[in-house]
């Protein structure tokens, strides 16, 4: 923390003492420094003490996990700090005075533990097309690896490190079905990240959650103002993330399912109304269908195409991307050996 939090010219300085009973362990710096509000709360599990963000602002566990290993040894840990003035870490346990046994006992060395290291090593989930998509952005690499292991057995999970990275990597990556987005992230924030996104028309219709360590209910109102789903604080419930994903995941699968209900209402009322002289025709369509072997999504962008609809509004009606839109057709053109949009429809409806 000392180093996270002192600037690249900053003085650190660590000192370890023997007094006759007492081992004690300083840790001094002259960086950002803790108001006196925040000394009250910094050995709280998940406290996290507001400010610009650096890139290294964790889950609040460190100083938590510190408190709880000092008492365990009946030791005692204090802090002195003045805000922009820096910071100083007392601990205090008493030295243990081995016995004969003790000194005598054979000491077994260990592996050195590197499995850190492989911690580190975050990788996207396996894709499994019959789930739905996830993109987690965050830079705080412990938040990556706890979402990935909380999500990934139900969800496909890709993930990145910041915002840059981000737009890069959905241009690749299956549609995500939610973005889940820290806001306070180095280079291009999360408000920015969804700004850029939103003005794409193939990733527009994308639901946003934001992950937040911000308090301010007029940050929170501005983040859903913007179109954001919701707006979720750190430290956060895990279970009531997983709900609010599931909602967002059900309402989409309904959306989706009212889609292609719409395309297969005008499939079945230009088949069976009476009043439509065009039946043949459409019988004659599923027969050129089944010969070249055209799938069901193929059949319900054809069709809607037929009752003149754009790229970009069958993508909303059918809940894909325009670029998904406009694979499929150039599938089509390939299997018709046609190569617009006026002859593909001719060659199904002559």
């Amino acid at each position: 923390n000392a180093i996270n939090y002192t600037d690249e010219n900053g003085n650190i300085i660590i000192c370890l003492e023997s007094h006759s009973t007492d081992i004690i362990f300083k840790v001094q710096d002259n960086g950002i420094g803790i108001s006196e509000e925040q000394k009250k709360n910094i050995f709280l599990p998940y406290y996290q003490i507001s400010h610009e963000k650096r890139n290294i602002q964790g889950l609040g566990m460190g100083l938590n996990i510190v408190h709880n290993i000092v008492k365990s040894l009946n030791g005692n840990i204090e802090v002195n700090s003045k805000l922009n003035k820096g910071t100083e870490f007392i601990i205090t346990v008493k030295k243990h005075f081995p016995t004969h046994e003790e000194i005598m006992e054979e000491i077994k060395l260990s592996k050195p533990f590197d499995s850190i290291q492989e911690y580190k090593k975050i990788k996207d989930s396996e894709y499994d097309q019959n789930k739905s998509t996830i993109f987690i952005i965050d830079d705080n690499i412990d938040m990556i690896h706890y979402l990935l292991n909380e999500l990934a057995e139900t969800y496909n999970v890709f993930v990145e490190f910041n915002g840059i990275k981000a737009l890069e990597k959905i241009k690749i990556i299956p549609k995500p079905d939610i973005i889940i987005s820290d806001i306070m992230m180095d280079g291009i924030d999360g408000c920015k990240l969804y700004e850029i996104i939103s003005m794409d028309d193939n990733l527009s219709n994308i639901p946003f959650i934001f992950l937040t360590a911000k308090t301010s209910a007029k940050e929170k109102i501005e983040g859903l103002q913007k179109g954001a789903v919701d707006y979720i604080y750190k430290p956060f419930d895990i279970n009531e993330l997983k709900a609010k994903i599931n909602s967002i995941v059900e309402m989409k699968k309904k959306h989706r399912k009212s889609g292609m209900e719409e395309a297969i209402h005008v499939i079945t009322d230009k088949i069976y109304n009476p009043d439509n002289m065009d039946k043949y025709i459409y019988e004659d369509f599923y027969n050129k269908m089944k010969k070249i072997n055209i799938t069901e999504r193929q059949k319900e962008i054809i069709l809607l195409l037929k009752e003149g609809f754009e790229y970009k509004e069958i993508a909303e009606k059918l809940d894909l991307s325009t670029r998904t839109i406009g694979n499929h057709i150039q599938r089509l053109f390939e299997k018709t050996g046609t190569k617009n949009k006026i002859s593909l429809i001719k060659f199904f409806f002559k």
